[in-house]
């Protein structure tokens, strides 16, 4: 339906070109979002106050896209009249998704947590099934299936001998479940985002506002935690800088995608940052269960790819 659609809209290569983009851009931003895991572990690891970090992040955003708007003039009052609670409801859902990454990165290792993100397709699919009547496809359950199976195995652990052990494990570990809320988080912000870019087509405009709003919703850091940040080293503010701007090209790349397709198909693209995760996890922290992680790995990216093929 949606290929037909643009077929009448664009003409037949203005739609294969589109297929094409929108792929492209949410595969980059895997890339991006594999680095910007291995980034954040660095962040956990430095100790770095999670409220500290989103707030340097949202605000190095804020300037760079300020920039551009100064440039291009995108009609910002525009989309902010017609998307102010869907901007809202993003800015709050992205910080929370940030913050609730950090707390579990600093809980358990990066290849643990990165997987757990693969829960964010089916999050995504049902809260838009509910709000934008995008209707799950016929082969999602199978697709979920196989992600709850690749979770399983993940959790799989040497010493553990009874078969529901893994499944304790996932809901009584407190990293998962902070990786849990990561999902619940993001695949919120995902509507929203889609439903913005559903009323407008100002891709700058659109990514300026949900920056913007970011750090106004985040105006107590820098009351509350004054300490943290001016205890900040230089190659503290180093590392916030590159992950900030790492994030910033992911963010914009996984808008663009989502702006030419279905918001569930933009996001199941972008979980192959899953098992990107995992080796670099293995590569640079030296993970331990990898065999484990990264067959669940495999199983739950198979997962949201049936999800798109469905």
């Amino acid at each position: 339906m949606m290929t037909g659609f643009l077929i009448l809209e664009y003409g037949k290569i203005g739609c294969d070109i589109l297929l094409i983009m929108w792929f492209i851009f949410a595969l980059a931003g895997a890339f991006f979002k594999a680095l910007t895991n291995i980034l954040r572990k660095s962040v956990a690891n430095h100790k770095i106050n999670a409220q500290v970090y989103i707030w340097f992040a949202s605000l190095l955003e804020v300037i760079i896209l300020g920039f551009f708007v100064l440039i291009f003039k995108p009609d910002v009052a525009s989309i902010l009249n017609q998307n102010l609670p869907a901007i809202i409801g993003c800015a709050i859902a992205l910080n929370a998704a940030g913050f609730f990454n950090i707390k579990a990165l600093e809980k358990e290792e990066v290849s643990y947590i990165a997987p757990l993100n693969a829960f964010i397709p089916i999050f995504t699919l049902l809260i838009a099934w509910l709000t934008l009547g995008e209707l799950p496809p016929a082969l999602g359950i199978f697709g979920i299936l196989i992600v709850f199976l690749g979770a399983y195995w993940i959790n799989i652990t040497p010493g553990k001998v009874n078969w529901y052990d893994p499944i304790l494990h996932l809901v009584t570990n407190t990293g998962a479940r902070f990786a849990l809320l990561v999902a619940i988080s993001f695949a919120i912000s995902t509507v929203f985002t889609k439903s913005i870019t559903n009323n407008s087509d100002s891709l700058l405009g659109i990514f300026f506002l949900m920056s913007s709003f970011r750090f106004i919703t985040l105006f107590y850091v820098p009351l509350t935690k004054y300490k943290q940040i001016k205890s900040l080293s230089i190659k503290d503010l180093r590392l916030l800088v590159t992950i900030s701007l790492n994030s910033l090209l992911g963010a914009f790349a996984g808008v663009v995608a989502l702006a030419n397709t279905y918001s569930s198909y933009a996001i199941s693209v972008r979980r192959f940052d899953i098992i990107i995760t995992v080796l670099l996890g293995k590569k640079i922290f030296k993970d331990t269960n990898i065999r484990n992680k990264i067959f669940g790995s495999l199983l739950m990216t198979a997962g949201v790819m049936i999800m798109i093929l469905s």
